[in-house]
């Protein structure tokens, strides 16, 4: 497991695959997974688009800190990721690189539609915790404490990111 965690460290981090071009008015922007190549930290993108996961200046340094879409490129670290296995923790958590605070479903939220997926100090908990998967060479994310997939309102820089379908 912990060689499976170490490549998928090497990889780049990207969202991918919108609901497609045909997009209801009102009905959330989904994300099914993650792809890329490379090492080390890297965004994380809703393919198709140019926005990616952001985690939002104004509270960068608090736990509950948002994790919003902005437009890639315009931000600097609070735009980058990477993914930590931690042997202790059973599991891989999805650190930031411009505060050290990992990705965290709300708890408060959890089995909310929409519910947020913000930052907080890594500890290793459940809703912190992240599967990977591979798939016709795509790779996938999905959160340890709840199925669902990452999506946001609109892909308006801002948006606060959570997630949706979950079952």
């Amino acid at each position: 497991m912990g060689r499976l965690i170490a490549a998928l460290s090497a990889v780049v981090l990207g969202v991918l695959g919108t609901t497609g071009a045909a997009h209801a008015a009102g009905e959330p922007w989904l994300s099914s997974g993650l792809w890329g190549s490379g090492s080390g930290y890297s965004t994380i993108r809703f393919a198709g688009t140019d926005k990616c996961f952001d985690a939002a200046l104004e509270d960068i340094g608090e736990d509950g800190g948002k994790v919003q879409i902005w437009t890639c490129g315009l931000g600097g670290d609070e735009q980058l990721w990477a993914p930590e296995y931690h042997e202790e923790w059973g599991g891989t958590v999805v650190r930031n690189k411009a505060n050290g605070k990992c990705l965290d479903v709300a708890l408060e939220e959890i089995d909310l539609e929409g519910g947020k997926v913000q930052l907080y100090e890594c500890t290793g908990n459940i809703e912190q915790l992240w599967r990977f998967d591979t798939h016709s060479g795509d790779l996938f994310l999905e959160s340890k404490a709840v199925k669902g997939r990452f999506g946001a309102p609109s892909l308006t820089d801002g948006a606060q990111i959570g997630l949706y379908q979950k079952s």
